[in-house]
């Protein structure tokens, strides 16, 4: 995200005072798009090492004789909390990616697609936040 405001600043900037800030704006909105995939990508990839660590901490648990039913259900509900936040950033990836796309990419999406995939996102983040979900490490009783 380091790449991404910068840019978006800039485009907002261009935009509601083009005479002032002349920049080409449709090129640096695609190139922030850019700096997002870079990201999703990025936290796909943490998202995974976040499930590793639950495996091995799952792991650790049982060889410990620790793994109680509390235990197990902080890591299940780490583990849907992860796999929920996975398929946000799914759907937030083609979006992303088609907004680094020129408009007249043979490779952009159709309009109700970009709708349709930015509603699911909406749906699904309004239905972590309202469950409270969190990506964070469980706290674990040993």
């Amino acid at each position: 995200m380091l790449g991404y405001y910068p840019l978006e600043h800039a485009v907002w900037a261009g935009t509601i005072a083009p005479k002032l800030f002349p920049l080409d704006v449709a090129t640096l909105s695609r190139l922030s798009c850019v700096f997002w995939v870079l990201w999703i990508v990025i936290d796909i990839y943490a998202t995974h090492r976040r499930w590793q660590e639950l495996k091995r901490m799952e792991t650790k648990l049982k060889m410990n004789g620790s793994l109680t039913a509390n235990n197990k259900a902080k890591i299940e509900r780490s583990r849907r909390s992860l796999i929920r936040y996975t398929l946000r950033l799914v759907l937030y990836l083609p979006n992303a990616i088609h907004w680094t796309l020129d408009e007249k990419s043979k490779f952009a999406l159709a309009d109700w697609m970009v709708n349709a995939l930015g509603l699911a996102e909406a749906v699904l983040g309004t239905y972590t936040y309202v469950n409270g979900d969190s990506i964070s490490r469980p706290k674990i009783e040993e």
